[in-house]
């Protein structure tokens, strides 16, 4: 349902970054190519995290209209990037991003993945039993995480599914013409869709990622300006 990582060795803890309360934090834009090839202690006092390296490649395509985007590459196989932050989910509830498809290019004699091989993860904690998840052990603690999907069927748009601890959602469905596609969706919403039994006023995010799963046809994605933003000032506070 997910993927991750077998075999893979955790990656030392990054700091946590705090957000301040009613301020947009741009996760993977100006600092994309700091997130990717800086020392890496300078990443973790940046908050950034990379696991399967290989799979992403920066700066994007000349043709990527001016975005500072993500490549995300398959074969070669997993991986993930992505900031570990600390902030309310009832704060920053607001996620939004731009990505991109190529036509994949099938693996003979295999059937085609039906979602891309992108895709954005969200962590959370708080409101459980405080336990951590380890199936994706490689990520940054968490309680519970979303995969954000696009898949290639476009009667998908707008699914979701939950399997404890991990819930899946398609926020775009049909296929990949190379186009631009922006997106905005309402985490705090999600959370509710997917664990209707936590209180919301408990959760906290605790990271953001852009993931690949492995898959043996090829493929070609970018995302880009990725952040996390309040609700308007003059939209009432989100609560239980």
């Amino acid at each position: 349902m997910l993927l991750l990582m077998a075999g893979c060795a955790p990656v030392p803890p990054p700091v946590p970054l705090a957000v301040a309360q009613g301020t947009e934090l741009d996760l993977l834009g100006e600092d994309l190519a700091f997130a990717l090839s800086a020392p890496p202690s300078a990443r973790r006092e940046a908050g950034f995290f990379t696991v399967g390296f290989p799979a992403f490649q920066a700066p994007a395509t000349p043709e990527a209209m001016g975005r500072n985007a993500l490549q995300v590459l398959t074969p070669p196989g997993r991986g993930a990037v992505g900031r570990r932050i600390d902030t309310a989910l009832t704060d920053m509830p607001y996620l939004s991003w731009s990505w991109r498809l190529q036509p994949r290019t099938p693996a003979p004699m295999l059937t085609p993945s039906p979602d891309a091989p992108m895709r954005l993860l969200v962590g959370f904690s708080g409101g459980g039993t405080g336990t951590e998840e380890t199936a994706l052990s490689a990520l940054p603690p968490h309680e519970r995480a979303a995969v954000i999907l696009w898949a290639a069927e476009s009667w998908q748009g707008g699914a979701a599914l939950t399997r404890g601890p991990y819930g899946r959602f398609v926020a775009r469905a049909g296929g990949s013409d190379g186009r631009w596609w922006g997106q905005e969706l309402d985490l705090a919403a999600l959370h509710r869709r997917l664990w209707p039994e936590i209180e919301i006023g408990a959760v906290r995010i605790t990271f953001v990622a852009v993931a690949a799963e492995d898959t043996a046809e090829e493929s070609l994605g970018e995302v880009a300006q990725i952040s996390l933003a309040p609700p308007p000032p003059s939209a009432p506070g989100i609560s239980e």
